[in-house]
């Protein structure tokens, strides 16, 4: 909405009663995607499509923000010479937490190494002006991983700059060992 933010959530086939919590909220979009159901990616694309702001804050469906994500955030996209940002993602552990969350938190995801040694960041938690969607276009349709590392590689490599932001964080849960076999 005009001078702050609007919020979209996407179903794309879920069994849990998100859609309904989410329809719940009078500033909540529930926007539902039919086509590719399960691909996180396609989803995102409906989002994006349906966005009129100018920026585009992403989170994966898990993680939960911290207070002041938007806000910093926000503030990583319009103080840097990047062209677009990648929060740092922070992992939950259950307690005690086990072996399978603990190898997830060290493998997985690794925000900051990923944007500064390889160029590329997850959806888990990415700041992108809705001007380079429309630069570059969209995330692949119908896929259900690696979209995200796929579309920012292309970005980079059409020479757009990514940064990383500390202070835009996110808290997601790691896996257990179950979880990360399939």
């Amino acid at each position: 909405s005009e001078g702050g933010c609007e919020v979209i959530v996407v179903d794309n086939g879920s069994t849990d009663q998100s859609a309904d919590i989410a329809q719940s909220f009078d500033q909540v979009t529930l926007l539902r995607e039919t086509d590719y159901l399960g691909s996180p990616y396609s989803a995102r694309n409906r989002g994006i499509e349906a966005a009129s702001g100018s920026l585009i804050a992403l989170l994966d469906a898990t993680c939960v923000p911290a207070p002041t994500w938007l806000e910093e955030g926000v503030k990583c996209v319009g103080n840097s010479s990047v062209d677009f940002v990648a929060g740092h993602v922070e992992f939950t552990f259950s307690d005690p937490p086990t072996a399978g969350e603990f190898l997830d938190s060290m493998t997985n995801i690794r925000m900051r190494d990923n944007v500064r040694k390889r160029g590329v960041a997850k959806t888990a938690n990415l700041f992108v002006p809705k001007s380079l969607f429309e630069a570059v276009g969209l995330f692949s349709e119908g896929i259900r991983s690696g979209g995200d590392v796929q579309w920012t590689s292309r970005v980079t490599k059409e020479g757009y700059t990514l940064g990383f932001c500390e202070d835009a964080v996110a808290r997601k849960p790691a896996r257990g060992l179950s979880a990360l076999i399939k």
